[in-house]
């Protein structure tokens, strides 16, 4: 191999990669590659970096990354009482149907904790507990009254300890935050992106409010970038979203996206989003062949008739 990066994270654990022009040779821990290691190999500490692949373009799903600004960080955290210590801090801020999302629960943790130490331990917190190695979490009793019944229905079957694909029905299916607990933290991501010296971002899967409220953002003049903005096919408001829309470009319309004679430059209605499938590290992406360790393909998640 020409590199070896030690030390990083691959689906929430540590793990090598080996390269050799350009290509990965070798995905392990690091006592498994060291074969690999020649005389002229450069090797690398990742520091406990996550390893992500080569993006083509700056897709971003704006809400969650906005949400996860909002919700608890559980890495690190190996005992039951650090853990209800950390999620007893996220009562501080919550409002009407305001819930939170606390990620990052370590395996060996996620492994002896049930939905019912959830109740005993944070008995009215609304909270989702997702693992950190993707491949589900857990979910509160308290968050169960927040869900439509039927997603509510298998994940109470499920004694609220649900898979990956179930997790993603959970989180698009929880109420949105309020606009004023929303506004910050779109503008704490999108200024983030922005010192990094992104200049357009394609926003995926966003709700009516999600694109409102950019493009309230922009008319206050609080946005520095072009967001090209794909909605979300299956959300109830985006079919009026784009009937509003194809009124106002009527002759003689009088309907307008935003209030008076303004409209915005920076942020664009460029699609729908509707084939939403699942992810590589939980091995639910909708795939052409089946995972090399033989774990399935994935299914598109909605159905034909959808």
């Amino acid at each position: 191999a020409s590199l070896i990066v030690d030390n990083v994270q691959v689906d929430g654990r540590r793990r090598a990669i080996a390269l050799r022009a350009g290509r990965i040779v070798g995905l392990a821990p690091i006592h498994q590659l060291l074969a690999l290691r020649g005389t002229n190999t450069r090797v690398l500490d990742g520091q406990g970096g996550h390893a992500l692949a080569g993006f083509v373009d700056g897709e971003v799903e704006l809400l969650s990354a906005a949400l996860l600004r909002d919700g608890i960080d559980l890495f690190g955290i190996t005992t039951t009482k650090e853990l209800a210590a950390r999620l007893g801090g996220g009562r501080e801020q919550l409002r009407g149907d305001d819930w939170v999302w606390a990620r990052n629960l370590s395996p060996a943790l996620a492994e002896r904790i049930t939905a019912a130490d959830l109740v005993r331990l944070v008995p009215d917190l609304p909270v989702i507990v997702t693992f950190s190695s993707g491949d589900g979490a857990l979910v509160s009793r308290a968050l169960l009254t927040l869900l439509p019944p039927p997603v509510r229905r298998p994940v109470a079957a499920a004694n609220g300890r649900i898979g990956a694909t179930l997790t993603r029905a959970v989180l698009r299916n929880l109420p949105e935050p309020r606009p004023s607990r929303l506004k910050p933290l779109l503008v704490q991501v999108l200024t983030e992106l922005r010192d990094r010296g992104v200049t357009t971002v394609q926003v995926m899967a966003a709700s009516p409010l999600v694109w409102r409220t950019l493009i309230e953002l922009e008319r206050d003049q609080r946005l520095d970038l072009r967001c090209e903005v794909f909605l979300d096919g299956r959300h109830g408001g985006t079919v009026a979203v784009l009937a509003e829309r194809d009124q106002a470009s009527k002759p003689n319309s009088r309907t307008l996206t935003v209030p008076g004679a303004w409209q915005p430059r920076r942020v664009q209605l460029v699609g729908v989003e509707y084939w939403l499938d699942g992810g590589l590290g939980d091995r639910s992406a909708a795939l052409r062949e089946p995972y090399a360790d033989g774990s399935g393909k994935g299914e598109p998640l909605p159905t034909d008739a959808e």
